[in-house]
């Protein structure tokens, strides 16, 4: 069975080499053809002009200084005095604060201060009349501590 299929394969591998020996050998048109003709190429006249280079990069950006805003009263906001990017210096109000409740406390303080002073001269003018009395005995001594006390 081997020989058979040897005594097919040696006129298949004689085709096969003189295939490739053909293959091999120069034809006639070869030698009979012109030389091949110029290849056109562009030109470019160069220029020298400026060219902005330009880098895209990763990054993060972090400001030099930065501020936290606290308020130092409670109150409603009435208006803001900045434009929100810009720099502002320290001392700058920053915002208006509706004032009625300040207004308020400052008009009662002014009437505890004057209710205040008014019941100090009441006591300076008792205390001078205590002392007056006092000299000429009119008056005890205890009074006469209690209204220098009050005074």
């Amino acid at each position: 069975m081997f020989a058979a299929i040897r005594l097919h394969r040696v006129p298949l591998v004689l085709l096969l080499g003189i295939l490739l020996l053909s293959a091999c050998g120069e034809t006639k048109d070869a030698q009979g053809k012109a030389p091949p003709k110029e290849t056109e190429v562009g030109v470019v006249t160069l220029q020298p002009e400026t060219v902005t280079l330009t880098n895209e990069l990763a990054g993060r950006v972090t400001p030099l200084q930065s501020a936290e805003v606290r308020p130092q009263v409670t109150g409603i906001i009435q208006e803001r005095l900045f434009q929100e990017g810009s720099q502002v210096k320290k001392g700058t109000p920053l915002y208006q604060i509706d004032s009625a409740t300040y207004q308020v406390a400052v008009d009662t303080a002014a009437a505890q201060l004057a209710k205040a002073e008014a019941t100090l001269n009441a006591a300076r003018s008792k205390a001078q009349r205590g002392q007056g009395l006092a000299t000429r005995g009119l008056i005890s001594r205890d009074s006469q501590d209690d209204q220098l006390t009050e005074q």
